[in-house]
């Protein structure tokens, strides 16, 4: 309203349409008007809120170690603070020199069994852990396995299982299988680690002076694990 010379004049009238309505649900944005009264559907509430799309929960890879028996704890808790994924070990397992029989063979699969290892499961076997490992790979599928101071055919198979490896099945049954052995071992022959890795396909890491892999600190290891775990990320 406007004063001038003592009388009243009104301004032009403007008429203002109704604004856009803005209807956020979850699921879509729509924006209405009178000249569309259909909705036009723009972005995703996650979009227009967020800012972006759901992104898909990451993959959580695990590492699951089958100790050597009686070897004490060695490096097992410093992989699980060098790595940055879960580490679980399992229990000690039934020493195979206790019995002449393929009884111990069942329990320790069984035993594996109950810690539930899947496709985003690496197993780390340590001597006669890892002939566990070589045994539960026959039937069960995991992202992968490593192998420490690994028994042979000769190391145990024929004395007790009474039969070979079932090196096809193994090697279907994981995504990678990597072997460390030194040429000191006092137990495994580097004959037969040599025999393992042709058969199951491994990468087979020879060094020295590391005899059954009873120390603290296995630094190798730790760049293995990292290494692996970054090539199957995405997977």
């Amino acid at each position: 309203m406007a004063r001038h010379m003592g009388t009243q004049t009104r301004g032009p009238t403007v008429r203002l349409k109704p604004l856009s309505l803005l209807s956020a649900t979850r699921g879509t944005v729509e924006c209405r008007s009178e000249k569309n009264e259909r909705s036009k559907p723009l972005r995703t509430f996650d979009e227009f809120v967020i800012g972006g799309p759901p992104k898909e929960k990451a993959v959580r890879r695990r590492i699951l170690v089958i100790p050597d028996n009686k070897s004490g704890k060695v490096w097992y808790g410093n992989l699980a603070t060098s790595v940055r994924t879960d580490v679980e070990l399992a229990m000690d397992f039934p020493n195979p020199y206790d019995s002449m029989t393929k009884r111990w063979e069942r329990i320790w699969i069984d035993s594996i069994r109950s810690y539930e290892p899947d496709s985003n499961t690496v197993l780390v076997g340590h001597g006669s852990g890892a002939e566990a490992v070589l045994r539960f790979l026959e039937d069960h599928k995991v992202l992968g396995a490593i192998l420490v101071a690994t028994p042979g055919d000769e190391y145990y198979a024929g004395e007790r299982h009474g039969r070979l490896y079932r090196w096809e099945s193994i090697k279907s049954n994981s995504g990678f299988i990597v072997q460390f052995h030194s040429e000191n071992d006092p137990m495994g022959k580097l004959e037969e680690a040599k025999n393992v890795a042709e058969n199951s396909g491994s990468e087979l890491f020879l060094l020295r002076d590391r005899g059954s892999f009873l120390q603290a600190q296995f630094p190798e290891l730790v760049e293995i694990v990292k290494a692996k775990l970054a090539q199957f990320k995405d997977t």
